[in-house]
């Protein structure tokens, strides 16, 4: 059984669980390889973890390392490893599609990865966070990246590369937005009106 992970989960976006979004996080509490997240909100599929490990990886740790401090549950990739994130998504046509993604990893000695969003365009510089700090050994940093796709695919690849000598990843959050066509705004907004004069002829 896997360790009880300490949620990063730290730049929620201001629009999660509106309409049309999803919302998927992969703690990594198991060696399941593709992995399912283990928290998610999306009712489009199944999105999914394809972990490849590099030279040097060791794979999945569920083990107490002094230098992963009190994470456990984590990927190893090695030299080149990836993790390939696939995430399903609206069907329904619309101009664009924002996608937020949260990557803890350690760095000191292991190396930052470099995350991309096939197809998306980076729409503001990463931020982050130390999560947690490892005396002699380094940072496990929390870091999110914002990207923009035009138009809105009806799902997404997001690719995650170890970087340098090889990255350890902990936990990955994606979340996803989709912008409806303007006439798809309008029909909303009809609706909406509709309602609203129905309601005060009743009364």
């Amino acid at each position: 059984m896997g360790s009880v992970a300490i949620a990063h989960d730290l730049y929620p976006p201001d629009w999660r669980d509106s309409e049309g979004a999803t919302f998927q996080h992969w703690t990594f509490s198991t060696d399941a390889n593709p992995a399912a997240p283990e928290v998610e909100r999306n009712s489009y599929g199944d999105p999914t973890a394809t972990i490849t490990v590099g030279d040097l990886g060791i794979g999945w740790v569920d083990v107490d390392i002094p230098s992963y401090g009190s994470m456990s549950g984590v990927w190893d990739l090695g030299i080149s490893g990836t993790i390939d994130l696939y995430i399903p998504n609206r069907p329904t046509p619309g101009p664009y599609k924002d996608v937020w993604v949260q990557v803890t990893y350690l760095v000191e000695p292991f190396g930052q990865p470099e995350v991309n969003v096939v197809g998306a365009e980076l729409i503001c510089e990463p931020e982050s966070q130390v999560v947690e700090e490892l005396p002699g050994f380094g940072q496990w940093i929390c870091s999110v990246s914002k990207w923009r796709i035009y138009p809105n695919p009806d799902s997404e690849i997001v690719q995650i590369t170890a970087g340098g000598f090889g990255s350890v990843i902990d936990q990955i959050v994606v979340d996803t937005k989709c912008v409806p066509e303007p006439s798809a705004l309008v029909s909303l907004l009809a609706g909406a009106v509709g309602m609203l004069i129905s309601r005060r002829r009743r009364k």
